[in-house]
């Protein structure tokens, strides 16, 4: 007889504590969930919505961000694209997040497969485009947790999309690159590859 398929390690209505701007379109949020926090690795997800949200017709799929396992809290960055598949926009037309705080949203997870780094790597190179992802964030905190240092190239149009470095912890070595220079270095983010390369022994990158 075939046990039971374990269901997920979270579940249940979530209740958003806190809402904070990142970058243009980008918030973070921290939500309080119910069930093991601690199961969730860098790289998997989890669902949000769409039952009980008016209008809502799909399940917003987001990486996690961040756990807090002994509060019961998880972060995730969110867009302003929600379960309704539309943008929220405030009247002035700029975009809004779509959780506010108070609100109380369906939540599963985690699902998909967590990021797997080589036990033997002790150097670890990041690259982000545009906006960072959630699954690299995570990953910064696992990281350092097992002693390994941390470099995070950065890459973004121009300085209205370069994620904080307060969101970061301070052993992190960020690079930024600007498309229109105007801030960090000039260019494209792939342009500063060639000089971390020889010191990372492993690289994981996430954009579009």
């Amino acid at each position: 007889m075939m046990s039971p398929r374990p269901g997920p390690a979270i579940g249940g209505l979530a209740e958003c504590l806190e809402v904070r701007p990142i970058v243009q379109g980008q918030w973070l949020v921290r939500l309080a969930v119910s069930g093991t926090v601690a199961a969730i690795r860098a790289g998997q997800l989890v669902h949000l919505g769409p039952d009980g949200i008016p209008g809502a017709v799909l399940r917003r799929a987001i990486p996690v961000a961040g756990i807090d396992p002994r509060a019961g809290t998880i972060s995730c960055f969110l867009d302003a694209v929600g379960p309704s598949g539309r943008t929220e926009a405030d009247p002035a037309g700029l975009p809004r997040p779509w959780l506010r705080v108070g609100d109380r949203i369906p939540v599963a997870g985690p699902f998909g497969r967590p990021i797997e780094l080589d036990p033997r790597s002790r150097h670890l190179l990041l690259v982000g485009v545009e906006r960072l992802s959630g699954a690299l964030r995570l990953l910064v905190d696992e990281a350092l947790r097992d002693g390994r240092r941390v470099t995070l190239l950065f890459g973004a149009p121009d300085p209205r999309f370069v994620f904080p470095s307060a969101l970061l912890p301070d052993p992190v070595e960020y690079v930024v690159a600007t498309e229109d220079g105007s801030l960090g270095r000039a260019g494209p983010v792939d342009a500063l590859l060639p000089e971390f390369e020889s010191w990372a022994d492993q690289a994981v990158a996430a954009g579009p």
